[in-house]
């Protein structure tokens, strides 16, 4: 978590790594499992946090590994998906789905920096510097 430190890149690397693995268990709508079984197969609710978190960690590894090749449709879809859950309140659920809906603090603080990072890409980028990441 911190950029300064003698282990960053190659941690970060193994982030690069997890996160591709994370994403790549997306359902057809870009969803993301809450967990996964030990076959594989996704266990839980579709998480509006677990999203949020996808895309932050998403849009900081693009920060701070610019030659990587972000996987800008994953990034874009992620973001559809979070802001498409957010109330004008600044509300959002705790899982994708249907009414009823439990209203999640962690999700809207979660979405609130991932929905900033991803639209500023270049600012975050600019600014990445030496600040802890807390993800």
């Amino acid at each position: 978590a911190l950029p300064g430190h003698r282990d960053f890149g190659h941690t970060l690397a193994t982030v690069a790594s997890q996160f591709d693995a994370l994403v790549a268990l997306a359902a057809r709508d870009g969803t993301l499992p809450e967990s996964r079984g030990a076959n594989g197969e996704a266990l839980g609710p579709a998480r509006v946090d677990v999203a949020a978190q996808a895309l932050r960690i998403g849009s900081l590894l693009d920060a701070h590994l610019p030659d990587r090749p972000a996987d800008r449709r994953t990034l874009s879809r992620l973001q559809r998906l979070v802001a498409a859950e957010a109330r004008p309140s600044g509300a959002l659920p705790f899982a994708f789905g249907p009414a009823p809906r439990q209203w999640n603090s962690w999700a809207a603080m979660f979405a609130d920096q991932a929905l900033a990072f991803a639209a500023a890409p270049q600012a975050l980028r600019a600014g990445r510097g030496d600040d802890p990441l807390i993800v």
